[in-house]
């Protein structure tokens, strides 16, 4: 589900931007072909005398069926939708939260949503970007209202309207300093360009004519957003003044890396997977330049069918069911099982596929025949999770009971016969289990576990494995979700307070090592430690797009393996979250005008890794064999058939380091290749929604002699830029 970047203003008082607003949809004469839950009355206009009613009494999670227009004119010039929605005094609250989703559907994108807004009660006025080459003239247009629980009575939708930019015009943005000094190289990011000042510190920007949110991006100074008005068919100058920002001192490090030693093997195939979901229409499936771009990071062992959906999903009809105890079906995803099977195919023979049976509403029959359907299309299957995030949310019904999965010991209870149909019909594929939400969860019954008060409570996994235990073996590793960092509300970003999480990371997989060798010691050894899904953060916020996020990753997976974690699937794919400002996938489909499923910094973070840091993981400072004396740089090695790979990562967002790093155990080496990710190759505009500077590090290698050995140590010096990822292969 995607939109365009854009923020745009508009300001109809400009007359000279000659900028077009067309109403598409009045209501003054019936529903104007809308059709689904819709009527139309009094109440709700806003201009003229009527409005459309939704019918969304009842409704709850995403419900696409309550308006549906198939009688659409052309949208191509379309950059904004304008749209005027009332909700009744009280409806909000009692609804939780309601959100507001416009979505097109045709041949220029077979499903185009644009950015959700969070309706309050009364008046919305809502304005939200469109890239009117994704829509021309849809075939289908959706009013999708998304909720927490149940909306108690109607929504009133009135005034749709089209905007449209006016013509070519010219916008002249000088950026100056504080001391009115041009600053040279500064990105201006504004409309779709992003365009870089030159010796007198002029950007030239082409674009129509219309008021644009626009932003000054650079190396040295502080992100500045303005208002940008450029003039329809005109040629207009706007100075733009920013703060320099000046980069801290140099910091100094000493780092050793003692690669002779024995190591922990891990492998690759598995620490490097991946989350897909279904909810992002078909084309992810179907891309060759996706898949192109996972084959290039070796992404081949997908968990499917992604998140939640899993516990909703069925396998045969494709359908996506409420969770409130009626069944009914909320939607259909493009993406069926058949869809699935293909593109398992076309990822070619290493792919493998983790599947999460639903046994949230299915039964263990069918989960089984879901296993084996797969099994015999070809698809490679070693394991299988018993649902998904059990603990997360109280207000699923399971079996006519509300909130089941949140305690353990009835959830221990509902997986067991799925558990005992997989053992009896393929013993040889692993199960994982339970999948809590976070490392840190306790047991919470009928709460959402943040809320729980109870500091006495079990943790989840380890009452979880205690009940489990004495069902029989039944389990062969544990799953577990983690997004350690909580940026607040509102969000604010603290680069130490993120990057320490790698350490509650250690922390509670040492717990859960201890739990597997009190309650399952005869093989608790051979158990797999399985971090299904795993992101910096829940709010999907700019974070989740910008460098710190790449970074963030190579942290985390290095934590990960140091701790003998053996399976890891990153969140996600494609998940973009426009109107949040980020999205935890890995891939934009839509949102770069020149590239289709453009990398974000936690691809590239991905392909450093997958194809230079593999092997044996050269063990932690606790064997003394990697370490740093300076806390701001994580250092990480791998050794594979000669090779040895160091990871260095700069962990400061302000200052660079240079790091006195000495290798031993790279003795055959003739070779170094250095490898990075910084701000130097990716720059995150918060206003485009999209990279404005976005290299392939791997691209940007750098290759020479290896230094030379001397008492067995190899030595180098090399300067880590603020907040980066740095590798050096020794070869």
């Amino acid at each position: 589900m995607r939109s365009f970047v854009l923020s745009l203003l508009l300001a109809a008082s400009v007359s000279a931007l000659h900028a077009d607003s067309k109403v598409m949809y009045d209501f003054e004469s019936g529903t104007d072909g809308w059709s689904g839950k819709t009527s139309i009355g009094p109440t709700g206009a806003t201009s003229g005398k009527s409005a459309m009613m939704l019918d969304a009494k009842g409704s709850v999670g995403w419900d696409q069926a309550l308006a549906l227009e198939e009688q659409n004119e052309d949208w191509s010039d379309a950059a904004e939708l304008d749209v005027d929605v009332t909700v009744p005094n009280g409806t909000c609250a009692a609804a939780d939260f309601i959100e507001f989703i416009p979505v097109f559907s045709g041949p220029a994108n077979s499903w185009y949503a644009l950015a959700k807004t969070k309706l309050h009660d009364g008046l919305n006025n809502i304005k939200v970007p469109v890239d009117g080459s994704k829509v021309a003239t849809p075939a289908k247009f959706y009013l999708v209202l998304n909720s927490g629980k149940a909306i108690p009575g109607p929504v009133y939708v009135d005034n749709i309207r089209k905007h449209s930019p006016g013509k070519p015009g010219t916008l002249n943005v000088q950026v100056k300093d504080g001391q009115g000094s041009p600053v040279q190289g500064a990105i201006v990011a504004l409309g779709k360009e992003a365009v870089r000042t030159d010796d007198h510190g002029i950007a030239v920007v082409n674009t129509s004519g219309d008021i644009y949110a626009a932003e000054v991006l650079g190396d040295g100074i502080v992100p500045t957003q303005f208002s940008a008005t450029v003039a329809s068919g005109g040629n207009s100058t706007q100075v733009v003044s920013v703060q320099r920002k000046l980069r801290g001192a140099t910091k100094s490090a000493r780092a050793w890396v003692t690669a002779e030693k024995p190591g922990i093997p891990f492998d690759s195939h598995r620490i490097y997977g991946h989350n897909m979901a279904m909810w992002n229409g078909l084309d992810p499936f179907t891309s060759p330049i996706q898949m192109t771009k996972l084959r290039a990071i070796h992404a081949e062992m997908m968990r499917i069918p992604g998140g939640g959906y899993a516990n909703q999903w069925n396998w045969r009809t494709g359908g996506v069911y409420k969770q409130d105890g009626t069944m009914a079906l909320d939607w259909t995803p493009d993406a069926n099982w058949a869809v699935w099977k293909k593109w398992f195919q076309d990822l070619g023979p290493q792919s493998e596929a983790l599947m999460i049976l639903n046994v949230f509403q299915s039964t263990p029959d069918e989960q089984v025949a879901w296993v084996k359907d797969a099994l015999d299309s070809g698809i490679k299957v070693r394991y299988i999770e018993l649902g998904n995030e059990p603990d997360l949310d109280p207000n699923i019904v399971i079996n006519g009971v509300k909130g089941l999965s949140t305690h353990v010991d009835k959830y221990v209870e509902l997986v067991t016969p799925y558990a005992q149909a997989i053992r009896k019909a393929f013993p040889d594929i692993r199960i994982l289990g339970p999948c809590p939400s976070q490392i840190v969860h306790k047991e919470c019954p009928d709460q959402s576990p943040w809320l729980c008060q109870d500091t006495t409570n079990e943790y989840w996994m380890q009452k979880f494995l205690r009940l489990f235990s004495k069902k029989g073996d039944l389990l062969d590793g544990i799953s577990f979700h983690s997004y350690p960092y909580w940026p607040g509300d509102p969000a604010v970003w603290n680069a130490q307070k993120a990057f320490m999480t790698p350490d509650l990371l250690r922390e509670y997989m040492q717990k859960y090592k201890g739990w597997l060798q009190q309650y399952y010691p005869a093989k608790a050894a051979s158990m797999d430690m399985a971090l299904t899904e795993y992101n910096v953060q829940v709010p999907e916020n700019s974070t989740t797009a910008d460098l710190e996020d790449g970074v963030w990753h190579a942290n985390f997976i290095g934590a990960f393996i140091q701790s003998g974690g053996t399976i890891a699937s990153a969140w996600d794919m494609n998940t973009t979250k426009v109107s949040d400002g980020g999205g935890h996938g890995m891939l934009d489909p839509n949102n770069d005008p020149t590239e289709p499923y453009a990398e974000r910094a936690k691809y590239w973070a991905f392909k450093i890794l997958t194809n230079n840091f593999t092997g044996t993981l050269v063990p932690s400072v606790e064997r003394d064999a990697v370490k740093s004396d300076n806390p701001a740089v994580a250092v990480y090695a791998a050794k594979d058939r000669g090779r040895v790979t160091v990871m260095l990562i700069n962990r400061d967002p302000d200052s660079a380091v240079q790091v006195n790093l000495q290798v031993s155990g790279a003795g055959s080496a003739t070779k170094l290749r250095m490898l990075r990710l910084s701000r130097k190759e990716y720059v995150w505009s918060k206003v485009l929604y999209r990279a404005v500077v976005n290299e392939d590090p791997t691209k940007k290698q750098v290759s020479y002699a290896a230094p030379a050995e001397r008492q067995g140590w190899r030595v180098l010096a090399p300067v880590l830029e603020p907040m980066s990822l740095n590798v050096f292969v020794f070869e």
